[in-house]
């Protein structure tokens, strides 16, 4: 039985750690886009209503992970250790992967269903920047940090 990972110590693990996860993520990406353009869809047309179904979903990838991490519950302790304000960074982060990959997966099914590889050749691409600019990159982290510093957080930590 695993044990759960531990909660990063300091900011420099913190980066680490989510670095490796997006590139996990952008993997499963690029892997299911090759799994559509191969296995699933390899007779398969782009039609125009597919590449604007894609855009929108790759749009809802960026705004809503951008948007949905903030809108979490508020911590309960106002004045936190070190570790536990990472902890919730990191947890606003991975809110923000999950909303980027969910979107991704929602994208490869609509294409599977109305047999069209738009939507997700679209939105991949989006969602893979969405990733790297609203989940795990330094100023989405600081960005995370700042919304629990101004829910009365204080602990020192700075990205």
């Amino acid at each position: 039985m695993s044990t759960p990972a531990a909660a990063p110590s300091t900011p420099v693990q913190l980066v680490a750690s989510l670095r490796l996860v997006a590139l996990v993520v952008t993997a499963v990406i690029v892997a299911l886009a090759a799994v559509l353009l191969v296995v699933v869809l390899p007779e398969s047309g782009t039609g125009l209503v597919g590449l604007g179904v894609g855009l929108v979903l790759g749009v809802a990838a960026l705004v809503a992970s951008r948007v949905v991490p903030p809108r979490r519950a508020a911590p309960m302790v106002v004045d936190q250790s070190q570790q536990e304000v990472l902890a919730q960074v990191r947890g606003s982060a991975f809110v923000a992967l999950v909303v980027v990959e969910v979107v991704a997966v929602l994208a490869f099914a609509v294409s599977v269903v109305v047999d069209d590889r738009g939507p997700y050749l679209v939105a991949a691409p989006l969602a893979v920047v969405a990733l790297l600019l609203n989940a795990t990159s330094a100023p989405a982290l600081r960005r995370h940090l700042t919304h629990l510093e101004s829910a009365g957080v204080t602990s020192g930590v700075r990205l």
